[in-house]
């Protein structure tokens, strides 16, 4: 029963499926969502680690576009934070990106991305500052040309805040820090 079901269902997503132009998101005004790529690395016992930011990419043409991108944590750290009563902080993350489409598929664009973040905490002042440099890919599928799913890879790190002494750089893009999603409205 459960094949036949299924079966049923590929033939009807095959069969009514719109092909998804993707490689022009600036028909759309905004798309909205989410990624994890600016937010803090847990280094120290001052931040929550990776959290996800709420995005706004906005399509300025076929090949250029902006992620404005914000996010917060609250982090009990259990009295680890110098001068917390109750060991906790809120941590905030603010940055932009860039991307050029350097490739337009169908169903895919490959695109090159650079990316500033700044990460404040309300007890610890500027944590980080974080940058990455790297292709980058989103991609649509038939039927939901709308909804475009994204992976970046690259070069990145972080200097300033509390490890401006000690740079970190290096690269990303084997786990959930570097993917998202974006709704095209």
């Amino acid at each position: 029963m459960r094949t036949l079901l299924a079966a049923s269902l590929t033939v009807a997503l095959a069969t009514t499926s719109v092909p998804a132009l993707a490689h022009d998101n600036s028909k759309s005004t905004i798309g909205v969502g989410f990624s994890t790529q600016f937010t803090p690395v847990a280094f120290s016992g001052n931040n929550p680690g990776p959290y996800s930011t709420i995005d706004a990419k906005l399509p300025f043409s076929s090949r250029l576009e902006a992620t404005l991108s914000f996010g917060f944590a609250i982090d009990k750290v259990g009295g680890q934070v110098t001068g917390s009563p109750n060991g906790s902080q809120a941590d905030f993350t603010f940055a932009i990106q860039g991307d050029v489409v350097v490739i337009s598929e169908e169903n895919m664009n490959l695109y090159l991305a650079v990316g500033l973040g700044l990460s404040l905490g309300t007890i610890t002042g500027l944590d980080q500052v974080t940058y990455f440099v790297g292709p980058g890919m989103e991609f649509f599928f038939s039927g939901l040309p709308h909804l475009g799913f994204f992976a970046q890879f690259g070069i990145g790190g972080t200097f300033a805040g509390q490890y401006g002494g000690h740079p970190i750089v290096g690269t990303f893009g084997s786990d959930i820090a570097s993917v998202g999603l974006h709704y095209y409205f």
